[in-house]
């Protein structure tokens, strides 16, 4: 199932993700998340998505980058409950513009490291590490920083976030707007449930 993606400034967006309890990990409602964020994420024509972005407080996101070249296949990965464990960042590194499907429309220069290295668990609960650097390094900075209530537009000055909120509402979104969620005031949004009570339920909160 396809389901609506949070548009920056959604209060959701600012809030932090919890873990997900290791022994839900492969219980069928988790796993119908997973699931469903593949398809929306690919629907969108994302290369990453976090459960936040689809109004679930959970510590789940995922990352499909393009390959160095056209025939080198690209691979899904589902990370839960992702830690970065450790970062390089070389002297010469230098912002780069990136997008967010919750700010369409709009790329921003945001510093990255050029190497990271993350330890997760997978869909199946088993715990593993991944390094990476490239565009998959930068992918997987984006997503957990998604999990602490960061977003691009967050990284920068407030007249680039001004500019950036103004481009949105005049942006083409990469998919039917049906699919994207915008509160009638996105700054304001009911409670939401307890983590205990979230993990069972099939679809995000009401909008």
């Amino acid at each position: 199932m396809i389901l609506p993606i949070r548009l920056y400034p959604h209060v959701g967006l600012q809030q932090k993700s919890l873990p997900v309890p290791l022994d839900q990990i492969n219980s069928d409602p988790v796993q119908q998340l997973i699931d469903d964020m593949i398809e929306t994420m690919y629907s969108a024509f994302g290369i990453g998505l976090a459960a936040v972005q689809v109004g679930f407080l959970h510590r789940i996101i995922m990352v499909d980058v393009p390959g160095a070249n056209a025939r080198q296949p690209t691979k899904l990965h589902v990370l839960i409950n992702p830690e970065i464990v450790a970062t390089l960042t070389s002297t010469g590194n230098s912002p780069q513009r990136e997008g967010c499907l919750s700010i369409p429309g709009v790329y921003e220069a945001v510093a990255r490291p050029d190497y990271i290295k993350v330890r997760f668990y997978d869909r199946g609960g088993e715990l593993r590490e991944m390094e990476a650097d490239g565009l998959l390094c930068r992918a997987l900075d984006h997503e957990i920083e998604h999990l602490e209530g960061i977003s691009v537009l967050d990284k920068v000055s407030r007249l680039k976030r001004n500019l950036g909120t103004k481009a949105m509402k005049v942006a083409k979104y990469p998919t039917t707007r049906s699919r994207y969620s915008r509160s009638d005031n996105p700054l304001v949004e009911r409670a939401l449930p307890p983590m205990s009570e979230r993990l069972f339920l099939s679809s995000p909160a009401n909008e």
